[in-house]
């Protein structure tokens, strides 16, 4: 019962989000790697003070929110 638990859980742990992650995600999300380098470059002139990571995860965020609509 114990090693069930511990498999379950292990299994349910994120890995940590890099920005070679989200890179990966964006291309998965648009299939266009000229798209992802122009939203990327877009956000960084819009929020100059962000980290790559940081300008990665707000263009994901945005990209998803706006598809949901």
């Amino acid at each position: 019962c114990a090693t069930l638990f511990a498999i379950a859980k292990s299994a349910t742990r994120k890995r940590p989000v890099t920005a070679a992650s989200l890179r990966d995600e964006l291309r998965r999300l648009t299939h266009d790697p000229r798209a992802v380098e122009s939203l990327v470059a877009k956000e960084q002139e819009r929020s100059p003070q962000l980290s790559e990571r940081q300008v990665l995860e707000v263009v994901v965020r945005r990209l998803k929110r706006e598809r949901r609509r």
